[in-house]
């Protein structure tokens, strides 16, 4: 086989792939069991990439939820333009970990509680947790 023929047959998969993740990430946006399916596929990529930043499971676990929450708020205004959605995830959750990093060292104790995520606090599922102005600070010394 030559090279041309190698690079058409590269091209021809890589093609159909990017079509039916398209076409996958256009239903993901209707559909619960399409969106679905691209957390599965996505999972363990993110997870194996979050895990290298943080090098704590249970971390990993809560930012990786953060990155899906905020993947599924903004998946209706997401455009596919040619590039894999991976890379759109991967800057969703390096961002993601990002803020927790400057968490950790802000509040090294703190840095995990549910209030100190405000980016997720918009989401009426985070309702049970306590606002920091519910708070009494004189009681709890992790608020400031």
């Amino acid at each position: 086989m030559s090279l041309a023929n190698v690079q058409a047959h590269i091209g021809t998969a890589e093609g159909a792939a990017t079509e039916h993740e398209c076409d996958l990430i256009e239903r993901a946006k209707r559909d619960p069991d399409a969106f679905a399916a691209l957390y599965q596929r996505h999972l363990p990529m993110l997870l194996d990439h979050v895990f290298r930043r943080t090098g704590d499971v249970h971390a990993t676990e809560d930012l990786v939820a953060d990155a899906f929450l905020i993947v599924l708020r903004s998946l209706s205004a997401y455009r596919y333009r040619g590039v894999p959605l991976r890379f759109w995830l991967l800057r969703i959750a390096t961002n993601v970990v990002n803020r927790w990093a400057r968490q950790q060292i802000e509040h090294p104790s703190a840095a995990r509680a549910p209030w100190r995520r405000p980016w997720l606090l918009r989401w009426d599922g985070f309702a049970r947790f306590p606002r920091l102005s519910d708070v009494d600070s004189s009681d709890n010394p992790i608020v400031p």
